[in-house]
């Protein structure tokens, strides 16, 4: 009996690991201008999750990586997850901008996706965040 209770903590446990966000990606964008050139332009955000790093790629295309630190990750995660939980609303749209907002756990993939700012408040919350945090200081 207590191996069978022991393997059934190890399976829940297992389980609730597999379901935490692994990586939080949001990719935003539309037309503009950057560097004095109007276009298309997209900017994305990455958390490593398990990695604890964020990493932010502007138009140019050259990635910044930075080490998280564990408040800021557990702030990530913990939205992630509210905008998970979250139900699906109507959001309205626009054309010349887009957001794009992933929280990949184990085999599920959350994606919300707007033609204009996402509007659900945990997900807005969220994209808010992840813009913030990918925003630190320039040193280069």
């Amino acid at each position: 009996m207590r191996s069978l209770v022991i393997a059934l903590i190890l399976l829940l446990a297992c389980e609730a690991a597999r379901r935490q966000p692994q990586t939080i990606r949001l990719e935003y964008g539309g037309l503009g201008i950057w560097r004095g050139v109007t276009g298309g332009y997209v900017w994305s955000v990455v958390v490593d999750v398990k990695a604890h790093t964020i990493t932010a790629t502007d138009p140019d295309g050259k990635p910044r990586t930075r080490p998280l630190e564990a408040n800021e990750l557990g702030e990530l995660v913990t939205l992630a997850d509210a905008a998970r939980a979250e139900p699906r609303s109507a959001q309205t749209t626009a054309t010349d901008y887009h957001e794009q907002l992933d929280v990949i756990a184990g085999d599920d993939h959350f994606e919300v996706e707007n033609s204009g700012p996402i509007e659900r408040p945990a997900a807005k919350q969220l994209v808010g965040a992840l813009d913030a945090a990918a925003h630190w200081p320039r040193v280069d």
